[in-house]
């Protein structure tokens, strides 16, 4: 998400991403809320740190 943001164009104006499916070859689609995923990789990686006694 963060690339696909990164390389939008500067002229460009508005909402960038309106709607996310990923999907495999020949599987179902998963829709995605682009405004849910701003910061999940933040919280995974916080929460697999180790804690240290």
């Amino acid at each position: 998400m963060d690339e696909i943001v990164r390389a939008k164009p500067s002229a460009s104006k508005g909402r960038y991403i309106r709607q996310i499916t990923l999907t495999s070859t020949m599987g179902p689609g998963i829709h995605v809320d682009p405004a849910r995923t701003r910061g999940i990789v933040e919280e995974l990686e916080e929460s697999a740190e180790p804690v240290s006694a």
